[in-house]
């Protein structure tokens, strides 16, 4: 009986010990309370449909649109959106520009050491769109393939059509364009924006024979900021209330949402 209760008193020591001595988190830097005195939260946006749509008075709608406005809510603050470069989006948030980076932005590994990403919300997939009129002639090996550049879509293309040439564009709406204009023989871009604008241009099609991977849908913050956690918390709490479930079925997204 002594022996066991000595190997108790031990192990507890040692969790004791274990604790006191590992690695302590690094204190957040503290931007959140800043936030919540001007009162809005400034979101970097740039045109990626459906997630984020700029309308012809200069506002957007779109998914990512409304989600951050609900955010937004939960933390007590109205959203800014912040039209940025997507080639500058990242000096944008680095510079102070905007507070978040938030519209069909996906967690590419090479962004990973310079900002700090959310929990992923959602998880979506890039496919190759090619002119329907060239539907015998699906080979895009040696060809030149539009892609966002520094994107999941470009990541993809690296990665899956390794004999193509990747020519990359300023977002999904100039590689699309590209595409149209003859300059690339296809365009890889977001499942759901392909989805959406094939429902509407019948010159163009999906091969949905070409699988190129899934990609994950995230915020992007400064690292290690207060806000992470905080955003983290209410994207948590809109899926806990079904908001987010309701968004993603009024968007025909619900298949992509990530639960728990």
């Amino acid at each position: 009986m002594l022996k066991r209760w000595i190997g108790l008193m031990l192990c507890v020591c040692f969790m004791v010990c274990m604790t006191a001595c590992g690695p302590k988190e690094e204190p957040r830097n503290p931007e959140l309370d800043a936030i919540k005195e001007r009162g809005t939260l400034r979101i970097g946006v740039t045109q990626a449909p459906p997630y984020s749509v700029k309308g012809e008075d200069g506002t957007y709608t779109g998914f990512d649109i409304e989600l951050a406005a609900k955010v937004c809510q939960k933390l007590g603050v109205q959203p800014e959106f912040v039209e940025v470069a997507w080639s500058d989006r990242v000096f944008a948030l680095k510079q102070g520009r905007v507070d978040c980076l938030w519209s069909g932005l996906t967690a590419v590994s090479q962004l990973k050491e310079t900002v700090e990403f959310s929990q992923t919300y959602l998880v979506s997939q890039p496919v190759l769109v090619v002119l329907r009129e060239n539907k015998g002639n699906q080979n895009v090996a040696g060809k030149s393939v539009a892609a966002e550049v520094d994107s999941a879509s470009q990541s993809a293309v690296r990665a899956h059509l390794k004999e193509s040439k990747i020519l990359p564009m300023e977002n999904q709406v100039a590689a699309l364009k590209a595409l149209t204009d003859g300059k690339a023989a296809g365009a890889v871009i977001d499942r759901h924006a392909a989805l959406q604008t094939v429902a509407q241009r019948e010159d163009l099609m999906i091969l949905e024979n070409v699988q190129l991977g899934t990609h994950e849908m995230v915020v992007a913050m400064r690292r290690n900021s207060d806000l992470v956690p905080a955003v983290n918390q209410a994207l948590g709490e809109l899926e806990k209330d079904g908001v987010m479930k309701s968004l993603a079925e009024s968007y025909d997204m619900s298949d992509s949402l990530v639960v728990g």
